[in-house]
């Protein structure tokens, strides 16, 4: 898989915009990071409505199962976080009918994943004032600081729910061949019920 990294969508610079519209066309899927406070805002949901139109036109599938919204910084904003969903969902109304949503910590995901290569230490964690997981033996309250122990470093792994993300890229793209086989039969059904029905008028 070739990750492209494209340029944000709300730059001052034309430019930018014009790699992200170049690049479309060729992606097999497109990842919408999105940062929780820009959702619900007027010049967001214009932006984003129109970036959705281009990317839909830019695969073949025609359910456009390949276009995901990655809510990112799950760890600022778990407690509105399904607020934050219905907000993306009313932008796209009207555009994508069931919009394929994840939430993710990257911060969390990132963390985890440096402890996991050795380049982070327990004692760096510990003193990331950042990073705050359930307490697995007290589920209402959160362990910090000198309080994490190297047995609730995977639970980072489990807030970020990075796992989530990868499961749905990795589903969608082992399948992607199916769903262009699935779309070329939907279009031919439609095309045989236009035909039938210019039949029945003449």
């Amino acid at each position: 898989v070739e990750i492209v990294d494209t340029p944000g969508l709300f730059s001052r610079h034309s430019a930018h915009n014009s790699i992200t519209r170049d690049v479309l066309p060729d992606a097999h899927a497109v990842i919408f990071l999105l940062e929780p406070m820009k959702l619900g805002e007027a010049h967001f949901t214009e932006e984003i409505r129109h970036y959705v139109v281009e990317a839909k036109n830019s695969n073949l599938d025609r359910r456009s199962r390949h276009i995901f919204f990655i809510i990112n910084k799950l760890d600022e904003c778990h407690r509105i976080y399904d607020k934050l969903v219905a907000e993306l969902e009313a932008s796209l109304e009207g555009i994508l009918p069931q919009p394929r949503v994840l939430g993710v910590s990257s911060y969390y995901a990132l963390a985890s994943r440096r402890y996991q290569r050795h380049e982070l230490t327990l004692k760096d964690l510990q003193r990331d004032n950042h990073l705050f997981v359930p307490d697995p033996d007290s589920p209402d309250d959160f362990l910090s600081g000198r309080l994490l122990e190297e047995r609730h470093v995977p639970l980072l792994a489990e807030q970020s729910r990075i796992a989530d993300v990868e499961s749905a890229l990795s589903s969608y793209l082992e399948n992607r061949y199916l769903y262009i086989v699935e779309n070329v039969i939907d279009r031919t059904h439609l095309l045989c019920a236009r035909v039938l029905e210019e039949l029945d008028v003449e």
